[in-house]
């Protein structure tokens, strides 16, 4: 998965939309890492985080680790 999503970021930079100064092993890690334990925080709470709240949190991790404005 880690693999995939790097391939995914180095797209992006080639492209222009992510800065080249990040590593896109280590955002996709980052990525997925967060991703689980968001999504694992937020299924097992009581109660229920939100839909539309854990997708905005979601988005504000990515953009985070991507360096893009949210």
């Amino acid at each position: 998965m880690i693999g995939l999503a790097a391939t995914v970021m180095a797209l992006g930079q080639r492209r222009g939309e992510i800065p080249t100064d990040r590593d896109p092993r280590f955002m996709g890690a980052m990525i997925i890492g967060g991703m689980r334990h968001v999504l694992a925080v937020a299924l097992a709470s009581t109660p229920k985080v939100s839909q539309k709240r854990t997708t905005l949190g979601l988005w504000v991790l990515i953009a985070g680790v991507m360096g893009i404005e949210p």
